[in-house]
Order: C-alpha cells, then sequence, then structure tokens
C-alpha cells in the first residue's frame, strides 16, 4: 500500500511447543487462545482496555470454536466492547490474522471515532457507556423493529432434575455476580433462567432464527426507498431468500 500508515508489531507471547496428544490434550483450542491472549494482556498492561480489534484462529476447529476470537477476548481481560475476529487457513492462520489487522489498521478501518452508530436493534436503549446515547431503532422510525440473540445453556437428554435445578441456581447466582457485571460481560443483558422448559417452544417459534426478521426489515427498508437493493444484499444474513421474498412482493424481477 502506498499511502497508508505505517504498521508496526510491538511484541508477543507463546505457550510453548509439545507433542500431539500430550499436554494440551484437554485443554482444546479455546483455552490456549485464552490462555496467550490472557498473557499478552499482563504483559502489556492491557487489562480492561479496550482495543480496535483482535483477530484468532486454529487451522482445525471443533464447531463450537466458531466464535473463537470473540469467546477468547471476553475470557482475556480485555474489555468486553473489544471485537474478535477468528480466522482460517491451513498453515497461515496466524500470518493471515497479522495481515489482517495490519491492513486495517494501515487503512484507517480501527481508528477511535471511524465507525459511526445510529441506533440499537433492542427495543430497549443500552447501558453500554459507549452506546447509552444510541435511540433505538423503534425510536428512529422503524416501528416493531427488535432484533435480540439469546443463548441456552444445554445438558444431556435425560439429566436428572436435581442437578438442572442445581446448575440452574448457580448460573443465576453468577449472572448476579458484581464483578462478572463489572467486567462487561453481561452488559444489557436479560437473563430468563426460567426458560429451562420452554426453549424448546422458542426455537419452534422461530426465535432461533432471528434473521427472518432482520431480513423482514431490510424488504421494509427496500419498499419505502430507504437503501438500495446492493446494500440489503450487503447487509442480509440469507441474500437467497431475500430475493425469493422480494420477487414474491414484485420488487424485484
Amino acid at each position: 500500500m502506498l499511502h497508508g500508515r505505517r504498521v508496526a508489531v510491538l511484541g508477543g507471547v507463546r505457550i510453548p511447543f509439545c507433542r500431539q496428544n500430550t499436554a494440551y490434550a484437554d485443554v482444546g483450542n479455546l483455552g490456549m487462545s485464552v490462555r496467550t491472549l490472557g498473557a499478552l494482556v499482563e504483559k502489556f498492561g492491557l487489562h480492561g482496555q479496550q482495543l480496535g480489534e483482535v483477530a484468532m484462529g486454529a487451522v482445525i476447529k471443533h464447531s463450537s470454536d466458531w466464535n473463537l476470537g470473540r469467546e477468547a477476548t471476553l475470557s482475556s481481560g480485555l474489555s468486553a466492547l473489544t471485537p474478535g475476529i477468528t480466522l482460517q487457513r491451513a498453515c497461515g492462520t496466524s500470518l493471515d490474522s497479522i495481515i489482517t489487522i495490519g491492513n486495517k489498521i494501515a487503512t484507517g478501518q480501527i481508528e477511535a471515532g471511524k465507525v459511526k452508530a445510529f441506533a440499537v436493534t433492542s427495543s430497549k436503549r443500552l447501558t453500554t457507556p459507549a452506546l447509552k446515547n444510541l435511540p433505538t431503532l423503534d425510536e428512529a422510525g422503524l416501528k416493531g423493529f427488535n432484533v435480540n440473540i439469546w443463548h441456552g445453556v444445554y445438558a444431556p437428554k435425560g439429566t436428572p432434575k436435581a442437578v438442572t435445578d442445581r446448575l440452574n441456581t448457580a448460573l443465576r447466582a453468577a449472572l448476579k455476580d458484581p464483578d462478572f457485571i463489572s467486567a462487561g460481560r453481561v452488559a444489557d443483558a436479560i437473563t430468563d433462567p426460567d426458560k429451562t422448559s420452554t426453549i424448546g417452544q422458542l426455537i419452534g417459534e422461530g426465535a432461533y432464527y432471528g434473521m427472518q426478521t432482520f431480513d423482514a426489515h431490510l424488504v421494509a427498508l427496500i419498499r419505502d426507498g430507504i437503501i438500495s437493493l446492493e446494500a440489503a444484499m450487503s447487509a442480509s444474513t440469507s441474500p437467497h431468500d431475500l430475493t425469493v421474498e422480494l420477487r414474491r412482493l414484485g420488487l424485484v424481477a
């Protein structure tokens, strides 16, 4: 890049090499990522700091590691407002991570104040310091817009109720812990531990597929001429389904 700003590697840490299926066999990708990133935070005194972005990955990942970069960031000691992305390339994940972050710094994409937020998708305003003054999309004019993400804690089928009740009680206590809340782990989250018997109903009702609600609003934005078709396709979680719906409504050929 001819005119980009200069980028420097300031330092690093690593965990020791070891043979496959030995010392790290029970740690997993997330465990190793948290240890490495946490050590980096300690080395450079970054505890509680909000960084521009964290990029991490692994060559071979379990399906549960789909959000490895973000999950490791949340457990690293960095501010929970630090974004994290997950990359994967055979024998080149670390190199691509450096290149990706380096390019974002060089082009100015990662720089405070460069991204302007207009609204939040929840039904209520957030209390997170960086977002507390943002209106909801409902307040901004998109009446009825409410897109949230929910997570459930699962146990194997047939787990005794006494066990699930004990887990439920422990989780409720943890989610109310002041230190946990102050660390930003559950900022603005609404905990509903009583959903243990109705989570299947939520999935059946389509709450799991939040993209349906989101794309429905994209259709409305296109219909009202607020955004272009190209912008909607870029934002859509399912461009194919969005196209089918637009054709059904006669909005595209």
